[in-house]
This record gives C-alpha cells, sequence and structure tokens, in this order.
C-alpha cells in the first residue's frame, strides 16, 4: 500500500453533506483498510492506529444499517 496515494485519495473523496450512505461507508472502509495497515507496521502508534480502524469500520457498519438522515448533514 502506497500511504501517501492512499491518505490524498481519501482526502479528496471526503463525503459531504447529502452523500448516499453506501458511498460515505465505503470511505469510512477504505479509512479503516489504511488504519489497518498503518497499525500493521508495527511502530510506536499501532494501538492508536488500530484504535482508529476500529471505529472507522464500526461507522460504515452503522452507517448501512441506519442509513443517511442520522448520519451526514
Amino acid at each position: 500500500m502506497n500511504v501517501v496515494e492512499e491518505m490524498t485519495e481519501l482526502a479528496f473523496a471526503r463525503p459531504q453533506p447529502g452523500d448516499p450512505p453506501e458511498r460515505v461507508a465505503r470511505w469510512y472502509l477504505a479509512k479503516s483498510r489504511l488504519h489497518e495497515y498503518l497499525a500493521g507496521c508495527g511502530d510506536r502508534d499501532a494501538e492508536m492506529e488500530l484504535r482508529l480502524a476500529v471505529s472507522a469500520r464500526a461507522h460504515a457498519d452503522d452507517l448501512l444499517g441506519r442509513g443517511v438522515r442520522e448520519h451526514v448533514a
């Protein structure tokens, strides 16, 4: 994984108000994958990166379960 490319892609693809929940969830899943990768690098921030990955994945799951009205405003 090229971390700089992934971070740039996430920055440009940041969800906007009114985006469908599936799009927002895909963005959070991509964010989760990046943090999972960084956690696997084993540096001193690995624990924090893992927490961020878990949080992003949970948010994506929540979005897919409840819909856009409650999450994107």
